[in-house]
């Protein structure tokens, strides 16, 4: 037993569980943005987080694998073991990461197949449209994060496309409010990854990998990160004020839980734990926002 919850813990940490918050608040504060809470469809609302996160714990492995067998990820840090690098220390194989992300997503088209049968025939698509993102983000022949697309990826995927989808299971439409406040939603999660690349800097160019951080420099990486973070709860706040929401403003004490990663990054010292630090924005946003359009009856 002793051996198995050790092996446990390992596989969840593997899955990066501090980066839930980026899959998570979106589905939350799309759902309490769409509609009271006296309307949600809470089967569908469960179904979307379960599934979601399924998507995202695939995600997770299939980039720390294609990192791996692709020659990107090949030391392990000082620092300590991170999730990306239990590969390379040879905590996991290869296959192990692929056959957990083949579960991962089965487990999503199960729940996709439900909400389609639930909320309507254009789920299928928001589901091949996720795997095709993962998928493309580090895997050959595209190799998107490669190419200095990730950050666009991670705006959209994580922004307009998922607040798309859960509105659609939702109210079965479009709101244009919703579709505006995605973009800064998807802020959230592309201030992550730049805090990643910037952190990865020497190890990505090693292994061949030219992230955004490379073609526009450290500096300007550096304030791109500031732009995200601040431009996160300050796009809500805008879209609130814009449709009726001014509370929505309070999202900006969020910022409270990133002065640190700020500062590093200002100051050009490297955090090991950065994406984790930063990943406490998502959720104090989503606390926040999901809070104020709760009481508000949505946006």
């Amino acid at each position: 037993m002793p051996g198995l919850a050790s092996k446990l813990k390992l596989w969840v940490l593997a899955t990066r569980p501090f980066s839930f918050p980026c899959s998570m608040v979106p589905v939350v504060l799309a759902t309490a943005a769409a509609a009271p809470v006296r309307a949600w469809r809470w089967d569908v609302f469960a179904a979307c987080i379960l599934g979601v996160l399924c998507l995202h714990v695939a995600a997770n492995l299939l980039n720390d694998y294609f990192d791996f067998t692709c020659g990107v990820d090949t030391r392990v840090e000082e620092e300590g073991d991170r999730p990306g690098r239990m590969l390379v220390a040879g905590e996991f194989t290869p296959q192990g990461f692929a056959r957990g992300a083949g579960l991962a997503l089965a487990v999503a088209a199960l729940v996709a197949a439900y909400v389609t049968w639930r909320a309507g025939p254009l789920v299928p698509v928001f589901y091949v449209l996720a795997i095709a993102g993962l998928y493309c983000y580090s895997a050959p022949p595209l190799k998107l994060k490669a190419r200095g697309l990730g950050e666009v990826m991670m705006v959209i995927w994580f922004g307009p496309a998922l607040v798309a989808g859960v509105a659609y299971v939702q109210v079965g439409a479009f709101p244009l409010p919703l579709m505006l406040m995605g973009v800064p939603i998807g802020f959230l999660t592309t201030a992550i990854l730049v805090a990643n690349n910037l952190r990865d800097l020497e190890e990505d160019a090693a292994g061949g990998v030219r992230t955004l951080a490379h073609r526009i420099g450290p500096r300007a990486a550096a304030w791109l990160y500031v732009f995200l973070v601040v431009g996160a709860p300050g796009g809500i706040t805008m879209v609130g004020l814009a449709y009726g929401r001014p509370l929505l403003a309070l999202t900006m004490l969020s910022l409270l839980t990133v002065i640190g990663p700020v500062r590093a990054v200002l100051a050009g010292r490297r955090l090991p734990d950065i994406d984790a630090q930063t990943a406490r924005l998502p959720l104090s946003v989503g606390a926040i926002g999901t809070a104020v359009l709760v009481c508000g009856g949505g946006l």
